[in-house]
């Protein structure tokens, strides 16, 4: 199995994820920030060389979202000590559950029927906006400005539907395995 250019940005981004976590973890939030930012840019550009080179793999289909989730999960685990808002501090946790439940129902599927889900533009959207909060987030505690609070809680619980509508798509796709 040939690993492309593609590929190879995908797997920086599992392998800032660590760094990123670090800096947080050290307060380093001006470290974590361009980290972070540049594990975002790498979200961007493994799939436009992909498409756009024709170097699409199926391993590099596999590692996007994983690298993704990766991210998000580290990010978001890193992050929480810091947090003092009951409210966000909730909807981290259920964020990180949905992208465990969906990391291991993806897998299950995967082992029991080879099925692969691809990516739907709900999910990149769910992705695009974690990945958002994530940065404000940052961005806030880099320096020191924090967004005010209901558009904060807003911003939140919209991400957190988008992902409720998430699991649904995904428990629905599983129902449907199972009948069939």
């Amino acid at each position: 199995m040939k690993i492309t250019l593609a590929t190879y940005i995908t797997l920086t981004r599992i392998v800032l994820t660590p760094f990123i976590m670090a800096a947080i973890s050290a307060n380093n939030w001006s470290y974590a920030l361009v980290l972070f930012i540049i594990a975002m840019i790498t979200d961007l550009l493994d799939g436009f060389i992909a498409r756009r080179f024709d170097q699409a793999s199926t391993l590099g289909a596999l590692l996007d979202p994983v690298a993704d989730k990766i991210l998000l999960v580290g990010s978001m685990l890193a992050v929480m000590p810091v947090i003092q808002d009951q409210f966000i501090l909730y909807a981290l946790y259920f964020l990180i559950c949905k992208e465990v439940v969906l990391v291991v129902g993806g897998a299950l599927l995967y082992g029991k029927y080879r099925i692969f889900i691809k990516p739907s533009k709900l999910s990149r959207v769910a992705s695009i906006a974690e990945m958002t909060l994530l940065g404000i987030l940052i961005v806030g505690y880099c320096y020191n400005y924090h967004l005010p609070e209901y558009l904060l809680y807003l911003m939140i619980s919209i991400f957190c539907m988008l992902s409720l509508l998430l699991l649904g798509r995904y428990t629905r796709y599983i129902m449907l395995m199972r009948h069939t």
